[in-house]
């Protein structure tokens, strides 16, 4: 079986140091023959400044709040950021550099999907905290 893997644009959350946040494309790797791999997403080229800290981290963060039908849901969301002294400061997040906010599929947790129009809410609350 050969492997196959193209690149999709997947929507995330820019929280950047120059500019109000705002929804960017992330380049991210695909199976074009598994769609159940993971979607691994390439945030060097949204994050900048990778002669100051080339290093990017990441968390999971699970949110419960009530869904569009009223029950009790869970999103689950990983965000990317670095950590330098020397990189810009964020005044709206009263931190150094940049974040990346990417919703996480719900069969894997390896994987990134698109944010959709209410997660924009949700990403503000996560980075807000």
């Amino acid at each position: 079986m050969t492997y196959k893997a193209f690149l999709k644009q997947i929507t995330a959350r820019l929280y950047s140091a120059h500019q109000p946040a705002a929804l960017v494309p992330v380049p991210s790797r695909c199976s074009s023959t598994n769609p159940q791999d993971a979607r691994l997403p390439f945030v060097e080229t949204v994050m900048g400044q990778s002669s100051v800290q080339p290093c990017i981290h990441d968390v999971l963060v699970l949110v419960h709040h009530k869904g569009a039908d009223g029950r009790s849901a869970i999103s689950k969301f990983r965000i990317f950021f670095k950590r330098h002294v020397r990189l810009p400061y964020n005044w709206r997040l009263d931190l150094q550099g940049d974040i990346v906010v990417m919703r996480i599929a719900s069969r894997s947790q390896s994987s990134v999907v698109n944010l959709r129009r209410s997660d924009n809410r949700i990403a503000d609350f996560i980075v807000a905290s």
